[in-house]
């Protein structure tokens, strides 16, 4: 017996990652399934790229060929088929939203040993104090009422779980003169942080986030 299961594990359509001859198909199925392999394959190369550039700038830390740059690092929001992961609490608030970020392509830029590791975090290579900044884009539509939040979180090597830096909280004013509106939100600030800190950033109400990257971006570079 011979079944077929149209399902959804985490967003993504696992439906096609199989083929059954004895189910009908359509066009519309076919070119859906034909876009989400494309998706996959790039994001397995971009993943690749990554690991290897990560290799590279770890050998060049070995050695201290890099300490004569600060470290600094600009990301912009990647568009993926599945964009984020969640972090999940168990205080009865609701989930957050982990937003990824593209370190190959548009507005990336990378001095030092700051890097992205693989999970989309920024990671932090020599102690000192750090300016971390980062703005979220989003949309509501008319007479929608969204309390949208951004946090900044910073995980550690000795703390398992993630501790929170900063937050920013936006409330849209509707305007009846459109019926889609826009905001952004920003934050920025001063940190102490140590060599392999990772930094990450999560949202409430991932729906409204709009990800162009000159829009939606994050960073870091070292002060002192």
């Amino acid at each position: 017996l011979v079944t077929r299961e149209t399902g959804k594990d985490g967003g993504y359509p696992i439906h096609c990652l199989s083929t059954d001859l004895t189910q009908p198909t359509n066009q519309a199925g076919i070119a859906s399934c034909d876009l989400f392999n494309q998706e996959l394959k790039q994001t397995a190369q971009q993943r690749l790229l990554m690991d290897i550039q990560n290799y590279v700038l770890e050998t060049l830390g070995e050695h201290n060929v890099t300490e004569i740059f600060k470290p600094a690092v600009h990301v912009g929001a990647k568009q993926e088929l599945k964009q984020y992961q969640r972090l999940q609490k168990n205080d009865g608030v609701p989930a957050l939203d982990r937003i990824q970020w593209d370190n190959m392509n548009g507005q990336f830029s990378q001095e030092g040993l700051m890097r992205l590791s693989p999970d989309g975090e920024i990671t932090v290579p020599h102690d000192g104090i750090y300016f971390v900044f980062s703005q979220v884009n989003f949309e509501t539509q008319l007479g929608q009422i969204v309390h949208f939040t951004q946090y900044l979180y910073k995980t550690t090597a000795s703390y398992p779980r993630p501790v929170m830096l900063a937050k920013s909280v936006v409330t849209p004013c509707v305007s009846v003169n459109s019926s889609v509106q826009l905001y952004s939100s920003h934050q920025g600030a001063l940190f102490r942080l140590e060599k392999g800190d990772r930094l990450s950033l999560y949202v409430l109400n991932i729906s409204a986030v709009r990800f162009p990257q000159e829009a939606t971006y994050f960073g870091a570079f070292m002060i002192n």
